[in-house]
């Protein structure tokens, strides 16, 4: 049976620096999309604004990735205002 996503909060673009890192309203699983057609962006995941760093991956253009983390955890991306994100779950 195949997972539908639930859209738990309005999408908003991924800050670029740790000190205005966002948790997207508490989120525990984000939906983040790469909207750049060429240039890969890294996603990386702080324990609070300018805090330490839990991990970070990277995100190709053109692609949508689910991250799961902890809701009192902050994201932030490494250069653009192309990478977007969203608060969201999953349901059947």
């Amino acid at each position: 049976m195949a997972n539908r996503i639930l859209i738990k909060g309005q999408e908003i673009d991924i800050p670029v620096n740790t000190g205005t890192a966002s948790s997207i309203t508490g989120a525990s699983v984000v939906r983040l999309t790469n909207e750049n057609t060429n240039n890969i962006r890294v996603v990386t995941v702080v324990a609070a604004p300018s805090g330490t760093v839990v991990g970070s991956f990277s995100i190709l253009p053109r692609t949508v990735e689910y991250l799961e983390k902890k809701n009192s955890e902050y994201i932030h991306v490494d250069a653009g205002s192309d990478i977007k994100g969203a608060k969201v779950g999953f349901t059947n």
